[in-house]
């Protein structure tokens, strides 16, 4: 298992409002297709296999009450290999 915050947003799914974070470079593409990199390895993103139609959050923004509004983003991400996958 590779654990722990890429500061990556893998998709626009992955946020409450991508508009609000599109120069931040947790969206950018090349962030992005690092991520993507990782999963064509083999690995899975156990957040997104588990919940595949669930907004899952990992951070909220301190501002503007986004936790009480669960105005988020993915950031911190759980990859599985093969035999973790399958289990």
């Amino acid at each position: 298992m590779l654990a722990g915050d890429y500061n990556v947003v893998p998709t626009d799914f992955d946020i409450y409002n991508p508009r609000s974070w599109l120069k931040d470079a947790l969206l950018q593409p090349e962030s992005r297709e690092c991520y993507q990199r990782l999963l064509s390895q083999g690995w899975t993103d156990a957040v997104q296999a588990r919940f595949p139609d669930q907004r899952v959050y990992t951070f909220w923004d301190y501002f503007r009450q986004h936790w009480q509004k669960n105005s988020g983003l993915r950031i911190d991400h759980l990859l599985l290999n093969p035999r973790l996958r399958s289990n």
